[in-house]
């Protein structure tokens, strides 16, 4: 946090203040990184049904994190921390409950909860090369869970798999960036370049 602090031109009492443990630090960036990423995708494909908005995040999530070092750390710093992937299930839920799904928070909470779960020791096995999974079946399995808890069939979640994997090939990753770069003080178009 010393370090932190001096990059910032404040005292470490300050940063303190604003956050109170260093994890929180690493929740807020991975939040940010999170609800513009999600924005960028509502804005390109708001016409698309919740439940491939859903995948669509989830593979873009996985391409954009998981294969960029820097980035790829803190996805797996907020995977290993418990209270971090409470928040993670939180701050999705949110997210997911404003934007796009009409079922309520508390149904939305359990799905993501599911998902997260299985989520978090699929992403910690993988970056471990305890399993070979790609990024997209990856997605695929962490959305298809949290859309049967839903409700969804599995016959619609193939559906919506594919749909999404059109998407994903479609969306645009370099104005993204951009929007990043000016929006959050800490990303650098580098980091998914």
């Amino acid at each position: 946090t010393r370090e932190i602090a001096a990059a910032c031109n404040i005292e470490r009492g300050g940063l303190h203040y604003h956050f109170n443990k260093k994890q929180d630090i690493l929740f807020e960036l991975y939040r940010q990184f999170y609800s513009f990423m999600y924005d960028s995708i509502i804005d390109q494909f708001s016409d698309e049904d919740e439940a491939v908005l859903i995948i669509i995040s989830n593979m873009l999530l996985y391409r954009i994190l998981l294969t960029h070092t820097s980035l790829s750390r803190m996805m797996v710093s907020v995977m290993r921390n418990r209270d971090l992937t409470k928040a993670k299930i939180t701050e999705t839920s949110r997210v997911l409950e404003n934007k796009t799904l009409q079922v309520g928070y508390p149904q939305i909470r359990f799905a993501l909860s599911i998902a997260i779960g299985a989520e978090v020791e699929l992403i910690l096995q993988l970056t471990e090369g305890e399993i070979d999974l790609s990024l997209d079946e990856l997605a695929r399995w962490v959305s298809g869970l949290a859309l049967t808890a839903l409700g969804y069939s599995s016959a619609d979640v193939d559906r919506y798999y594919h749909r999404a994997l059109e998407c994903v090939e479609m969306f645009d990753v370099k104005a993204f960036a951009e929007t990043m770069e000016q929006n959050v003080t800490w990303f650098q178009q580098s980091d998914i370049q």
